[in-house]
């Protein structure tokens, strides 16, 4: 027990040193911000782990007492920050990767990527300095343009997702271009798929049917104080069931495809699962796995083109050979 007490006062000794700035706080203060963020603590024990802050950090913390009300804040150009220089660059790295996939990062991570760049370029040698010309990120694929999100969208249907309520929205149509009013939708969850950002949820006037609205038509989102009755379903076991990705079969299926080698050996360093079996030949690497059978692997085995010939199963080469002779057609 002393142990786990040792933890969590150096748990929140962390995130004291977080708490602070420059701004004087009482001790009151601090324990209403501890209390808000889920810690279940006395006044008295905020006051012990402050003054032991003071003692530890005695250049960084201080406690001043010339007035009332007394209180504790950081000094002066002082701010301490807990980041590594490697988490730093990490942080960094994954804004790089996410930034165009997801709308309105910046805005969310803001602090943070503020902080990582402060610690490499302020307080660490010139090797930090230049991380971004040492560090380049590649989103794979043809990269489309994300459309923009209005004002409190997203940040309206997180809060909903996590208290459990029914929204209200105004969302334009795709068919009619229409802005039509839906009351009391059950929200499930956000799917990030590609560029976009899909809300899967239920309308009480449809019934038991889910669906996947893009947030970008959502033109307002008003929170309700009714329960969302499927606040409890989980958003992967939709995606599990094909939502999103067109499931063409509620089973998986085994799947033999014959590449030409040059884009054959992509797989030796991505395979398509943990499961995959690969064998080279003489001119062509043969991999064999069970997937989802999906239009998203329709896709992406159509992607490849000339390179790939689906050798099993028969269903899944008549489909691919079928879609390819309809692309001809509109060439010819």
């Amino acid at each position: 027990m002393a142990k786990q007490d040792s933890i969590n006062a150096i748990d929140r000794g962390l995130l004291l040193l977080n708490l602070l700035d420059q701004t004087q706080r009482t001790r009151k203060q601090v324990h209403e911000m501890l209390i808000e963020r889920g810690y279940s603590i006395s006044e008295k024990s905020v006051e012990r782990d402050l003054n032991r802050l003071v003692d530890l950090f005695p250049r960084h913390v201080s406690y001043i007492k010339k007035f009332p009300p007394y209180g504790y804040r950081l000094r002066q150009a002082t701010k301490m920050s807990l980041m590594t220089p490697e988490e730093a660059t990490s942080v960094l790295t994954a804004f790089e990767y996410l930034n165009p996939l997801i709308p309105k990062l910046a805005e969310t991570l803001g602090l943070y990527i503020s902080e990582a760049k402060s610690v490499l370029e302020k307080n660490y040698s010139s090797n930090y300095k230049n991380w971004k010309n040492k560090i380049s990120v590649k989103n794979e694929g043809f990269q489309l343009e994300h459309k923009d999100i209005g004002e409190g969208i997203l940040s309206n249907i997180h809060e909903a997702l996590l208290k459990g309520m029914c929204i209200n929205a105004q969302y334009q149509s795709r068919a009619t271009k229409e802005t039509k009013i839906y009351e009391n939708i059950y929200p499930i969850g956000l799917v990030h798929c590609g560029r976009l950002i899909y809300l899967v949820g239920a309308h009480d006037k449809i019934g038991t049917k889910r669906f996947g609205w893009p947030l970008n038509r959502f033109k307002k989102i008003e929170l309700t104080d009714n329960i969302n009755p499927l606040h409890e379903e989980k958003i992967q076991d939709h995606i599990n069931d094909g939502m999103l990705g067109f499931l063409l079969s509620s089973e998986d299926l085994r799947v033999v495809l014959k590449f030409e080698k040059n884009a054959g050996y992509i797989f030796e360093e991505t395979p398509t699962s943990k499961k995959m079996k690969m064998y080279v030949e003489d001119d062509a690497v043969i991999i064999e796995d069970v997937l989802p059978y999906n239009l998203e692997l329709e896709n992406w085995i159509l992607g490849f083109a000339e390179r790939v010939e689906v050798m099993e199963p028969e269903e899944l080469k008549e489909k691919i050979t079928n879609r390819l002779k309809m692309a001809v057609k509109k060439y010819e």
